[in-house]
């Protein structure tokens, strides 16, 4: 896992040698120099782009519809617990891995 504080950091990562095995992002609702939203938007541009899991103290039905609107993963209440973050991570990853298995499927022409 690696942290970045804001968007700009997590850009740069996202960016990284290693950015073909990040499968999920964790974004606080708010970020010092961006939002989930600008986050999301990068994201989205990206081959193969991770699932975003939004944080926030107020995980309102108003943040999770935005959030799965627009194409975020998931939204979890703060502070949560190790369980529920294991298994938010866990559907993420396991999303992440279907998606990019049926893309490569349909870039070598396999159903």
């Amino acid at each position: 896992m690696v942290e970045a504080i804001g968007y700009r950091e997590a850009i740069d990562v996202l960016h990284g040698d290693r950015v073909d095995e990040v499968a999920a992002v964790l974004c606080s609702s708010s970020l010092p120099d961006g939002d989930w939203r600008m986050l999301l938007g990068t994201m989205q541009a990206m081959p193969d782009p991770p699932r975003l899991i939004v944080l926030s103290r107020l995980a309102d039905e108003r943040l999770w519809a935005e959030v799965l609107n627009l194409g975020g993963h998931d939204v979890l209440a703060v502070p949560l617990g190790e369980k529920e973050l294991e298994w938010a991570l866990n559907m993420a990853w396991l999303g992440w891995k279907r998606d990019l298995g049926a893309a490569r499927r349909e870039m070598c022409g396999i159903s």
